[in-house]
C-alpha cells in the first residue's frame, strides 16, 4: 500500500483540523482596524468632553441659583441691619426681649394663674449653677464607680 492509497481508503480529514484563515482578507482587516481606531478617537475627542461641559453647565446653573438666594439673604440682612441703627428698633428690642423700661417709668409683668405652667417661656439653666448637671466623660463615670465609699 502507497501512502496515497492509505489516504483514500483511510478516514477523511477536514480542513478545520489546521490553522483557519481570516474571513477577510488584509486590506478590508486594516480598514476595518483603521475605523475602529477613528471612531474611539472621536468618542475620546467630542462625546466625553461633552459629557463633561454639560455637567459643567448644570454645576454653573446650581451655582448661580445659590448666588441668587445668598444675594436675596444678603439684602435682607443689610435692611435688617439698617433698622437695628435706628433708636426706635434698640427700644422696641429693649422692652420685648430684656424688659427694660425708661426711667420713670413703672414695669408691670402679668403672671400666669396659678397652677397653670406657661409653655411659651422656656426654662434656662445656667450652667454655672449646681443644678445643671454637665456630662461627665468616662474616666470620671469610672472613677465615680471605683470611689463608692466616698
Amino acid at each position: 500500500m502507497s501512502a496515497a492509497g492509505a489516504r483514500a481508503d483511510g478516514p477523511r480529514q477536514d480542513r478545520t483540523d489546521g490553522p483557519r484563515a481570516w474571513p477577510i482578507s488584509g486590506g478590508r482587516a486594516l480598514a476595518l482596524l483603521v475605523t475602529a481606531v477613528v471612531v474611539i478617537g472621536l468618542l475620546f475627542a467630542f462625546v466625553l468632553p461633552i459629557r463633561t461641559y454639560m455637567g459643567q453647565r448644570r454645576s454653573i446653573g446650581a451655582g448661580e441659583a445659590r448666588v441668587q438666594v445668598l444675594d436675596e439673604q444678603n439684602q435682607q440682612l443689610a435692611a435688617r441691619m439698617q433698622q437695628l441703627k435706628s433708636d426706635g428698633e434698640i427700644e422696641r428690642l429693649a422692652r420685648e426681649q430684656y424688659g427694660m423700661v425708661k426711667p420713670g417709668e413703672e414695669p408691670y409683668a402679668i403672671l400666669p394663674a396659678p397652677g397653670s405652667a406657661p409653655a411659651a417661656l422656656p426654662s434656662i439653666v445656667h450652667p454655672a449653677t449646681p443644678s445643671a448637671k454637665r456630662p461627665r466623660g468616662w474616666f470620671r463615670r469610672l472613677w465615680g464607680h471605683v470611689e463608692f465609699w466616698k
